[in-house]
Formats: structure tokens, sequence, C-alpha cells
């Protein structure tokens, strides 16, 4: 299970990430137009999964002790509503190259 320190390091990279992928121009819509645009999303995929991941770990440890904190519960919902957009977007963009 991560830590909370790991959790945020990584949403420091998830965040670089997407400010990367805005400064490299790619950012002008919030569809995937290339194969290009398909690699920071899938690291922000798998960035948010990880998050997700530890932050459910640690609510379902919290409720073996004395109950898990609101701040966890935020973490989980902010990452579970980012990686299920971003996983819309990807299988969007496949599904919409594969049908071309």
């Amino acid at each position: 299970m991560n830590s909370k320190r790991k959790d945020l390091q990584y949403a420091s990279v998830f965040l670089l990430a997407v400010a990367f992928t805005f400064l490299m121009g790619k950012g002008e819509n919030f569809w995937l137009v290339t194969w290009g645009d398909l690699i920071p999303s899938l690291f922000v995929l798998f960035i948010a999964g990880d998050c997700l991941y530890s932050s459910l770990r640690r609510i379902r440890k919290g409720k073996e002790d004395e109950g898990a904190r609101w701040s966890t519960c935020f973490t989980f919902l902010v990452f579970s509503i980012v990686f299920m957009g971003d996983l819309f977007f990807i299988a969007n963009f496949i599904f919409m190259k594969l049908n071309s």
C-alpha cells in the first residue's frame, strides 16, 4: 500500500503530466486526436489507478481501526472521477480509430 506521501508525489507527477501536455500544444481540446496524444493519457490513467487503489486500501484499513478520514474519502472520489474520465477518453479514441 502506498503512503500518503507517495500519493502526493504521484499527484504532483500527474499535475506535471497534464501541464506538460498542455504546453506541448496537445491540450487544445479534450478529445484525443492522434496516437501521440494517447501516451500522456495512459500515463495519467496509470497514476490515477495507482492512487485510487492505495486510497481504497487506506479506506478499508480505516474501517478496521476508527474509521477513514474524510480527506482520504475525498481523494478516492477525485481519483475515481479522473480515472473514469480518462478511461472514457481513451475508449472513445480507440473506438473511433477502429471504426474509421
